[in-house]
């Protein structure tokens, strides 16, 4: 199953069995080349009772987990049951994750809007873009919940996608300078030619 969702206008629209994880620019309708995406990489150790950060994400047990179900294991994180909860840097417009609910789970987030589905399996993608900060991200499966790759994204910086200024900006620049050359040119008129 593959579910898109676009809370940042209080809908949600869901993506069926046309849509994968390779088109979901065209699923959005946004042009994705001006976000910066960031792979979330699982790998290196984890404290089961802290949780796990990586730029700015942290994967965190679920409160009904007691604290210390997390693990990581095969470039995956794996929770033993209830779920993980993701918090976001207030940075971040959307993101995206392929996932397993082995039980029957649930995929939630309470704020821009809050959104909540009913969903298990294995291989799952879900991806949500929002023009506010998300919070309150969860998978809650009392089953278990493995996330096989998250990715977050950042409105663009660097690279091909430079910021164009303004036409008042660029109006502004011009009249100065034509201001500045007519100035100029009083100003070499007004003073008498040497002889």
């Amino acid at each position: 199953m593959i579910l898109l969702a676009y809370p940042a206008h209080a809908t949600t629209t869901y993506c069926g069995s046309g849509c994968s994880e390779i088109d979901n620019g065209t699923q959005f309708s946004v042009d994705t080349a001006s976000l910066t995406g960031t792979p979330i990489l699982f790998s290196g150790s984890i404290d089961p009772s802290t949780g796990y950060t990586y730029d700015g994400v942290t994967f965190t047990d679920s409160t009904f987990g007691g604290g210390s179900n997390l693990w990581l294991s095969s470039g995956s994180l794996v929770d033993g049951k209830y779920g993980i909860d993701i918090s976001l840097p207030s940075t971040v417009i959307a993101f995206s994750m392929t996932f397993n609910l082995p039980g029957s789970g649930t995929v939630s987030f309470s704020s821009p809007t809050y959104f909540n589905t009913s969903l298990g399996g294995s291989n799952l993608f879900f991806a949500a873009l929002s023009s506010s900060a998300f919070s309150g991200l969860a998978l809650a499966d009392a089953s278990g919940v493995t996330i096989k790759s998250f990715e977050i994204f950042t409105e663009g910086s660097g690279g091909s996608d430079s910021e164009t200024p303004e036409e008042s900006t660029l109006i502004l620049i011009g009249a100065g300078l034509i201001t500045l050359r007519l100035l100029r040119r009083k100003r070499s008129d007004a003073i008498p030619a040497s002889a």
